[in-house]
């Protein structure tokens, strides 16, 4: 697992009752549970009319409890969600102080587990205009950092993972027995294809790895640590996945233990 520095918010000490943790992104978040918001549009553009939230829906990620030192995690994730949408939702999602679902008067939002760039990626490889859609995803990622550090944020990213290896790139079996294959025999891409996917999500992750990592964000390579038989899928965890790299995170990552 890649653990790197991630840049503290100055005076910032132990997270209080009042700090909120948000997940943010793409349907690696969601699958958390929890997540009350619905917004598909993939233009720059937040379109308040295509956002649904389900107040009913909203719960807290009780397997993030103690995560980043927060007690409070809210799941924002929306399935399918590439950059654009994620970065047009942080707003709304993360900086507005609102009362509703289980957000209270008063919280804030302090700290955002971001899952984003597999659509990016995916729909770049499938619809032949990768080149366009890499540029567009390395500078919303950047944007996104740079929000979060405007906003005095901890921002980290659960990268895509390794496309060489299982659960992404080789087949593997899940912890009963159902076997799995990679993504891009799932999505039947030719041989030309399955390289151009390859390369793109190698650069992507040494995107988040160097760059990002160097802007203060922090790089969970969740992949690396949580067994595959914990995967549904080439890169969602199955229900007990979720619980145990919950669990994961909260272990590893207990959060700042003094001012930064």
């Amino acid at each position: 697992m890649i653990r790197t520095p991630i840049g503290r918010v100055p005076g910032h000490t132990i997270a209080d009752s009042s700090d909120l943790g948000v997940l943010l992104g793409d349907s690696v978040v969601r699958g958390f549970g929890g997540s009350p918001v619905y917004y598909n549009d993939q233009g720059p553009i937040f379109h308040r009319a295509a956002y649904r939230f389900v107040a009913s829906a909203d719960r807290p990620v009780r397997c993030l409890d103690g995560y980043e030192g927060i007690h409070t995690w809210l799941n924002r994730g929306v399935t399918a969600n590439g950059t654009n949408a994620t970065l047009a939702r942080w707003s709304i999602d993360v900086t507005s102080r609102l009362t509703r679902g289980a957000q209270t008067k008063g919280s804030r939002v302090t700290s955002v587990l971001v899952s984003t760039g597999f659509m990016d990626v995916a729909q770049g490889v499938l619809r032949h205009h990768l080149p366009a859609a890499e540029i567009k995803l390395k500078k919303n990622l950047l944007l996104l950092v740079r929000r979060a550090k405007a906003d005095r944020v901890r921002i980290a990213f659960l990268e895509i993972p390794d496309p060489t290896k299982a659960p992404l790139g080789k087949r593997f079996h899940t912890k009963a027995g159902t076997p799995v294959v990679p993504f891009y025999e799932e999505q039947k891409l030719n041989p030309a294809m399955r390289r151009e996917f390859t390369e793109a999500v190698q650069r992507y992750r040494t995107f988040l790895e160097t760059t990002l990592a160097a802007e203060g964000a922090e790089i969970i390579d969740y992949a690396s640590f949580l067994p595959t038989g914990y995967f549904w899928d080439s890169h969602h965890p199955s229900d007990p996945g979720y619980a145990k790299l919950g669990q994961l995170l909260a272990k590893r990552y207990p959060g700042p233990v003094g001012k930064g």
